[in-house]
């Protein structure tokens, strides 16, 4: 499913990545506050290690590239390092600040707007649902024409 992309809108553009980045850098500063750089940092390592690694291993056969699993776990790693730090901080605000902004998000309101407006009924018009409109003898038809083919071929192939 495509998202719908939300525009240039004032709230996509500017307002939510300010809010995303305050919250980003205070989340690292409560971590770093609380537990020191040297805990903070081994932390986000051995998670980026860790998730790179199972990312990898998990999707190596569906050609992720190491370099795309890579990615996955420094954007993990450093989600969990700012959830972290807000938690330490005062855990009902700091997540509930995070659920809030995850929620309020560009590609999230995106979807839920696509998904509002499906449910309203929008202005285009859906498609005709051709099979609810056919007889069951044009139906037969059409899937022998597009049948015939196929077996012709599977015949061809067992007499060589």
């Amino acid at each position: 499913m495509k998202v719908k992309d939300s525009g240039g809108t004032l709230w996509a553009r500017t307002v939510w990545p300010l809010l995303a980045g305050g919250l980003v850098a205070v989340g690292l500063c409560g971590a770093v506050a609380i537990q020191g750089v040297l805990l903070t940092t081994v932390t986000a390592v051995l998670l980026l290690g860790l998730v790179t690694t199972c990312v990898y291993a998990t999707f190596s056969d569906d050609g992720i590239s190491p370099e795309r699993s890579l990615r996955i776990g420094a954007l993990s790693s450093l989600v969990f390092v700012v959830l972290l730090g807000l938690g330490l901080l005062n855990a009902p605000i700091g997540w509930g600040a995070a659920g809030a902004a995850a929620l309020t998000s560009p590609p999230v309101l995106g979807l839920a707007a696509a998904r509002w407006g499906a449910a309203r009924g929008s202005d285009r018009p859906r498609p005709v649902d051709d099979a609810a409109q056919l007889d069951d003898a044009e139906i037969a038809r059409r899937f022998e024409t597009i049948v015939a083919p196929l077996e012709r071929d599977a015949s061809t192939e067992l007499d060589d």
